[in-house]
């Protein structure tokens, strides 16, 4: 009985069947490269899903006890959570670890009778979400990586819009401004680790070319005041030929005579 084709190699086989079809067909290019992008990503959408049912196939049981210093025996296969990439959305499978109930805070029991009161059993555990790295959120670290440096760029609404141009992935605008908010919470960290240490016994020097810098003489050291002293003045420039000289009133014209009027 033949094995089933697993869904990586069996959508290659649907494009390239595809792309034969459309070759037969004469269809222009730009038909085809559109339909090529859709079909890229989804190949990388079952790559990685393959990955991921691959790491939970070989998943081991493990001894695991929490930050709360409580252990984590029981073992609970096929919890799933997704995870939106930028190929698009996949399925993470791992074992959960669980923890017996134990008894509340010493605080909420009060009293000689408070025995066997205020129980409370800890959160599961995924020690495998360690493993892979996966964010907290849905969006994985790639999807987040490609909204921070778009939103570095300009709007939220043009971060939306760039995305889903290069991934087809459809990120709400209050989404990117929480994505972009997470990625910069590190940036003071970040530098303040990478801040040089104080080196004892070395000097920092700075030199400055000031070249071509004016001067007022009043600031000019001796050396260079003297110098400029004995340089001679700049002559003034000639005025422009094609300048027009300033025009000369008219002369006054002489009275008219008066005439006496006939009587």
């Amino acid at each position: 009985m033949p094995q089933p084709q697993e869904p990586v190699r069996a959508y290659v086989e649907v494009m390239l069947g595809r792309v034969e079809e459309q070759v037969a067909a004469g269809v222009a290019v730009a038909s085809v490269e559109e339909a090529l992008v859709v079909d890229v990503r989804e190949i990388g959408r079952l790559g990685l899903q393959k990955f991921l049912d691959g790491v939970a196939a070989v998943e081991a049981r493990r001894e695991v006890t929490g930050g709360d210093g409580v252990p984590r025996p029981r073992v609970e296969q096929g919890h799933t959570r997704p995870l939106r990439s930028v190929f698009g959305e996949v399925t993470v499978t791992r074992w959960a670890y669980r923890a017996r109930p134990v008894p509340d805070e010493p605080q909420a029991q009060t009293g000689p009778d408070a025995v066997g009161r205020g129980r409370r059993t800890p959160g599961n555990l995924y020690p495998a979400d360690a493993v892979l790295n996966l964010p907290a959120g849905k969006d994985s670290w790639g999807l987040a990586r490609l909204v921070a440096a778009e939103a570095a760029r300009g709007a939220f609404e043009e971060t939306v819009a760039a995305v889903e141009r290069a991934s087809g992935q459809r990120v709400g605008k209050r989404q990117a401004e929480q994505i972009a908010a997470t990625a910069a919470a590190d940036v003071d960290a970040f530098y303040a680790a990478r801040r040089p240490g104080p080196c004892p016994g070395k000097t920092l020097m700075l030199q400055a070319d000031g070249k071509g810098v004016v001067m007022r003489p009043q600031a000019l050291r001796p050396g260079a005041a003297a110098r400029a002293a004995t340089r001679a003045p700049s002559m003034p420039s000639p005025p422009s030929a094609t300048a027009s000289a300033p025009s000369a009133p008219p002369p006054p014209s002489a009275p008219t005579p008066k005439r006496p009027s006939p009587t």
